[in-house]
């Protein structure tokens, strides 16, 4: 737990929710006719195995997170950070931990010389879409909001 003394006066406390691909249909989405394909669910293995991806990046990070909760479809998380820093941390989140977790799942082909973060992938998943994270990003500090 983060002691009150540790929130510097230039950070703040976001709720942040990441949808998994295609789960959810943003207005964006609407309003330029995406087409919308079969949406990400994640099973229990898959699920344990992407909190272990994001709680890694977030120990490398030294990232300042007080609550982190995974469902099926969607992931959320409480942050404390600079609000100018924000976009980034959770870009930066997004992006390593859905390249790490599609490489386990055998959907991206690691670049020679990258770390093999493959071990333990189970082949027989059956998984031929690809796992991302939808572009609209809803965060609020409220903490109340799904």
């Amino acid at each position: 737990m983060i002691e009150k003394n540790e929130i510097e006066n230039n950070q703040s406390i976001f709720h942040i929710t990441c949808v998994m691909h295609n789960s959810r249909v943003s207005q964006r989405m609407i309003d330029y006719k995406v087409k919308r394909g079969i949406p990400e669910f994640l099973n229990l293995k898959e699920e344990e195995k992407l909190i272990e991806i994001i709680c890694k990046i977030i120990k490398e990070d030294n990232l300042k997170i007080l609550s982190l909760n995974l469902c099926a479809d969607h992931l959320h998380f409480i942050i404390v950070c600079n609000h100018q820093k924000l976009p980034a941390i959770v870009g930066k989140l997004k992006s390593k931990s859905a390249r790490e977790f599609n490489i386990w799942r055998g959907i991206t082909k690691p670049v020679i010389g990258e770390h093999d973060s493959t071990m333990g992938h189970d082949s027989t998943m059956g998984h031929d879409s690809t796992m991302g994270h939808d572009s609209t990003m809803g965060h609020d500090s409220t903490m109340g909001h799904d």
